[in-house]
Formats: C-alpha cells, structure tokens, sequence
C-alpha cells in the first residue's frame, strides 16, 4: 500500500497523524480516559472532600514516563562485580534456599 503513495500523500498521512493519531497511541489513550473517568468517579465517593486527587489519562499511560532510549546510565564493571559479591555474600550467611539443599541419601 505504501508503494502506492505519493510523496506528497504521505506527507500529508504524517501531518495528520501528528495532529490526530492512529494506532496503538490513539488506543491506548482512549483506554486511558475510560480509566480515568472510572477512577475519578469510583475516588467521588470515597475519601475525604477537598483530598480528592482527579486523575489525567496521562496517569493511566505508564510508558510515558519512561525515560528514552540511550538515556539510562549504564552499569560500570565495578558495580557490576560489588552486586555479585553483595548476593554472594547473602549466600554464604543463610546458605541456599531449602529446596536446592542437597539431601543426605
């Protein structure tokens, strides 16, 4: 279908999307605000009055928040090496769970 396209028609496929979305985003945003709907009505009946907290469909959209691609920090060798001996040293003080224990036969 996309060979069919003209550039100009996709370019004009491109714009609308930025100012209407299709697709997963415009899923997951109208499953959103049902929650939040949902939510903010459920918390109307609950709670004290003036401690009402009114969700967004943001709130509700989890991997928004996620940070992006290339910005974690990554985990030098030395960390790395301290984690391992901070879990063997937990190890060694309670010994292996009970059900890899070896058993006396």
């Amino acid at each position: 279908m996309l060979d069919q396209l003209t550039s100009a028609q996709l370019s004009e496929w491109e714009a609308f999307n930025r100012l209407e979305p299709v697709g997963e985003f415009r899923r997951d945003y109208r499953i959103a605000t049902l929650t939040s709907i949902i939510y903010n009505f459920a918390s109307s009946f609950g709670g004290k009055s003036g401690k009402r907290v009114v969700s967004k469909p943001q709130d509700f959209m989890l991997w928004l928040d996620q940070p992006e691609k290339g910005s974690e920090k990554e985990q030098s060798v030395d960390e790395m090496k301290e984690a391992v001996f901070a879990i063997a040293a937990s190890a060694k003080k309670t010994g292996p769970p009970k059900n890899l224990r070896k058993k006396n036969v």
